[in-house]
This record gives structure tokens, C-alpha cells and sequence, in this order.
């Protein structure tokens, strides 16, 4: 399954915001964040 995922990125750290299970939902959350520095990726997820 892929997943897009917002990253909150800092100088040193890469914290996730959310999991989403569109790259829509990813970009309104991103739209709503108050981070400077963020970064949106596609993963791939396995259930468990």
C-alpha cells in the first residue's frame, strides 16, 4: 500500500506531521501547518 507522508524537517530532525492516504489530503495538511521547512513523501507500507 503507498501512503504520502509530511515531514516537519529541521536541522537536524525529519518528524512526522501526518500519514495520509492521498497526496491531496497530504497537501492540505502541509497548507495548514505553520512549519518553514517540510517535505512530502510517497512511502510503501505493509499491513502487519
Amino acid at each position: 500500500m503507498k501512503v504520502w507522508v509530511v515531514l516537519d524537517l529541521t536541522e537536524w530532525t525529519r518528524d512526522v506531521i501526518g500519514v495520509f492516504a492521498t497526496r491531496d489530503a497530504a497537501i492540505r495538511a502541509i497548507e495548514r501547518t505553520s512549519s518553514w521547512e517540510f517535505s512530502i513523501e510517497q512511502w510503501n507500507v505493509e499491513a502487519a
